[in-house]
């Protein structure tokens, strides 16, 4: 582990054994500390010279790229906060992310074009970057990266970071149908950092990390800021493919990553795994679900390395509870518990009341920890209901085993949980009642033996109109991204409800969860 005193320092390569080494490798292409380094400098100096001041927010829209490092790295020097907006999101979303976090800037891939110019027609006071150079037969309207910090110095800004200074915003959907943003300090993810390196005591300094997970997300974020930390090499992907996923592990050399549960079972059921070569493979974290006990064994053989599965959220930056890899060996029958607490990390069990539940009892999971969020951007209300008394209020149930290991029972607020995607159910019943023929919605999970879950809807329509399956289903995926998008429909005369008038979407759960162990996946 590097010292650094602030997450800006990790962009930084004073050490030349590291200034030397690469950092990260993007389609062949490595990068160096050294070149990450000043690469950051020059983005930052541009953004300061644009009037970016301390903890203006600074949104970046694209599938994993080669910019991303070098943008994060730029945003935190110039003491600027950066706004990962998911790349699957619908333009109604993306855009509600940009006009509520405020962002004065807004770097994009030219992929996204489209979505670029609707958001320039809206928003004309954000500047708007694209991540690539264009091609010779495409107009230029809105200036690359490399012309925009063109002709920008590359020494450090050497700006007087604090460690209450806002660094990242990711955006997490909630019950209210709107995103909110969760904020963290550079302070979160030292003390954060610290904790994981007590936890894991394994990374090494020349390890080489695959990145496939999306970096909008908490989980992969945290993984490739973790490897820079520690001077590792990151080999990142545009977005998981699962050819080239079993390509890069030996051709790279890959010593760790991360998965989601779906992307195990997916690489193990690939006739070329059995012909790959993962030798170099020490361990592999996964996250998002707990993994069957079928999928695990056949992954334990195909890979022959470490398994630990991770446990949090946006809000705690991805860590409350971790287990190991003595605790995935069958014999300890913990493959359904997602672990024990992070070092320097409290949990509870409590009930409505917020009274403990003894050992065995279902109740609320609530955490706390010094990397717990600062709170909801813009949302003081949501910050109060789940910030109580400096407790996270997860919206998870659970129970504690007589062991201490954590056990997820249910999702409080019916949260769904796909190919490692949350979807909020209120999202999806917003997108279905705008359909004309749709008077009544209620949305949950069911079992999905590929993606964990999938989104499944309960419609009820209004008397003397018709619509169909695929007719609703396609209307919602121009609403919402599409894998929020119900996959199945059923149509039903009432939806049931106890006598306050509350749908009982457990009742409209059930039937697809019996016999399962617990209704989450």
């Amino acid at each position: 582990m590097r010292p650094v005193s602030c997450l800006a320092d990790i962009f930084r390569s004073e050490n030349p054994s590291i200034a030397a080494a690469n950092a990260y490798v993007f389609q062949d292409h490595a990068t160096t500390y050294a070149e990450l380094a000043k690469d950051s400098n020059r983005y930052a100096n541009a953004m300061i010279s644009k009037g970016i001041k301390v903890n203006d927010r600074i949104a970046i829209l694209d599938k994993n790229s080669a910019e991303f490092s070098p943008i994060l790295g730029g945003t935190l020097k110039a003491r600027a906060t950066l706004v990962p907006i998911n790349f699957r999101l619908s333009y109604e979303e993306a855009e509600f992310i940009v006009s509520d976090s405020g962002a004065k800037i807004l770097f994009i891939g030219r992929e996204f074009k489209d979505l670029a110019d609707a958001l320039k027609k809206q928003h004309p006071e954000l500047e708007i970057v694209f991540l690539q150079a264009a091609t010779e037969s495409e107009p230029e309207t809105i200036p690359s990266l490399q012309q925009w910090s063109a002709d920008i110095s590359d020494q450090d800004p050497q700006l007087n970071h604090q460690p209450d200074d806002h660094v990242i915003q990711l955006y997490t959907s909630g019950t209210t149908g709107k995103p909110k943003g969760v904020y963290h300090s550079s302070e979160h993810y030292m003390k954060g950092f610290v904790a994981l390196g007590k936890a894991t005591q394994i990374i090494a300094d020349n390890e080489v990390q695959l990145i496939s997970m999306p970096l909008c997300h908490i989980a992969a974020l945290l993984n490739l800021l973790n490897g820079l930390l520690y001077g590792c090499c990151q080999v990142i992907t545009r977005e998981f493919n699962p050819v080239e996923t079993l390509e890069f592990i030996p051709k790279y050399k890959i010593n760790t990553t991360l998965f989601a549960p779906v992307i195990i079972q997916m690489l193990v059921n690939m006739p070329e795994a059995e012909n790959t070569d993962f030798s170099s493979l020490t361990r592999i974290f996964y996250g998002s679900a707990p993994i069957a006990q079928t999928v695990l064994k056949k992954a334990q053989a195909v890979f022959g390395c470490e398994f630990w599965q991770v446990y949090g959220m946006t809000e705690n930056i991805g860590m409350a509870t971790f287990l190991t890899p003595d605790d995935h060996r069958p014999e300890r029958n913990k493959l359904l518990s997602c672990g024990k607490p992070y070092p320097c990390t409290k949990l509870r069990i409590v009930d409505e009341e917020g009274n403990d539940m003894p050992t065995g009892e279902v109740g609320e999971i609530i955490t706390q920890a010094d990397w717990t969020m600062g709170g909801y951007w813009h949302r003081p209300e949501a910050s109060a209901e789940t910030l109580v008394n400096d407790w996270l209020y997860t919206g998870d149930a659970g129970y504690f085993d007589d062991e201490g290991y954590l056990y997820i029972h249910d999702r409080l607020k019916d949260m769904i949980v796909s190919g490692g995607e949350n979807i909020y159910p209120t999202e999806v019943e917003n997108a279905l009642f705008a359909h004309p023929a749709v008077v009544e919605a209620a949305v949950f999970g069911i079992p999905d033996d590929k993606w964990g879950e999938a989104v499944k809807a309960a419609v009820v329509l209004k008397p003397g109109h018709s619509a169909s399956e695929e007719e609703i289903i396609q209307f919602t995926r121009e609403k919402i991204a599409t894998f929020k998008a119900p996959k199945s429909i059923d149509f039903i005369e009432m939806l049931p409800r106890n006598t306050a008038g509350k749908v009982l979407k457990r009742q409209l759960r059930a039937p697809y969860w019996e016999g399962r162990d617990r209704a989450v996946s």
